[in-house]
């Protein structure tokens, strides 16, 4: 891409593709056509694609630990998967309820154990050292994070991620945190433990899920706390590089002598991104077929 020959040939194609998406003339310049229909030119979309393969395959930023999928050979055996989930209620003698939150200086998880007869253990942990951590991995990393005792050998684990839980009972996902919950749970099992899993309303009135939800809070702001999952998930990678490629795709709009019209109304290209852009049909006249008009937004 750094050569221009290769970046002119590309440009001709996504040229192509912008006109027919904006009805717009061809003698409309590539750049303005790229703001109009939002989509990233494609030079600089070719170098954030390549970017976020290199740092996966670990050629790059080797100090991050990527939320790989594991190896075959490390999946549990599909007749070992015993993921029950159902709306039981509170009746078996262990009740693990957790939450995860997010907030500006980081991402935390939050622990109430609920056993007949014994004080409620509280837990709060963080789960990236990294920034930019995920809210459903921080729920996920409370259910890995497990009280086991080899008494009652029964527990329901309360979860507010409908998402964790889908995970768990699709085949067809292997990521890293998804199997470890699995053999986490296969190995309970094997020593005669009964473990469900239940979805419950986010901020349900409940004491064991409000208090998850103020201790994940509480673990989001804190830095002290010990960290129960430490692997960036590809999202975060993913929309880290996205926010890189709008501040290139700025720069590169913002020197361009071309598009003078369409800069007065979209001279930045996040609010474009983030603004809803009408289409008006015009009958048919004397002048051709039917198209379409661009109102822009009131500046």
């Amino acid at each position: 891409m750094e050569k221009t020959s290769h970046r002119k040939k590309l440009t001709r194609v996504q040229r192509l593709i912008n006109i027919k998406i904006a009805k717009a003339y061809r003698t409309v310049s590539n750049d303005a056509l790229c703001i109009i229909t939002g989509l990233t030119p494609i030079h600089i979309k070719i170098k954030e694609t390549a970017e976020l393969y290199k740092i996966v395959s670990g050629n790059r930023h080797m100090n991050l630990i990527i939320d790989h999928d594991k190896l075959p050979k490390q999946w549990l055996h599909p007749a070992a998967r015993i993921i029950a989930t159902g709306d039981t209620d509170d009746q078996t003698p262990i009740n693990i309820y957790t939450d995860g939150s997010k907030s500006e200086q980081g991402v935390g998880t939050g622990i109430a154990i609920k056993r007949l007869g014994t004080p409620t253990v509280q837990n709060g942990y963080q789960v990236l050292q990294q920034p930019g951590g995920s809210i459903r991995n921080s729920k996920g990393a409370g259910i890995h994070t497990n009280y086991s005792s080899e008494e009652d050998k029964a527990a329901t684990v309360h979860t507010g991620s409908m998402t964790t839980l889908d995970s768990l009972i699709n085949t067809d996902i292997h990521t890293f945190l998804t199997e470890e919950i699995r053999q986490t749970v296969h190995e309970l099992e094997t020593r005669e433990w009964k473990i469900r899993f239940r979805w419950v309303k986010v901020h349900a009135r409940t004491s064991g899920n409000g208090l998850a939800d103020k201790l994940a809070k509480e673990a989001s702001g804190k830095s002290d706390l010990p960290i129960s999952y430490n692997r960036v998930p590809k999202s975060v990678l993913k929309r880290d590089l996205e926010n890189t490629s709008v501040e290139t795709w700025q720069r590169e709009w913002d020197t361009t002598t071309k598009g003078r019209v369409t800069k007065d109304y979209f001279p930045k290209v996040a609010d474009r991104l983030h603004t809803k852009v009408h289409l008006t049909k015009l009958h048919n006249n004397c002048y051709g077929p039917r198209q379409h008009k661009i109102i822009p937004p009131q500046v």
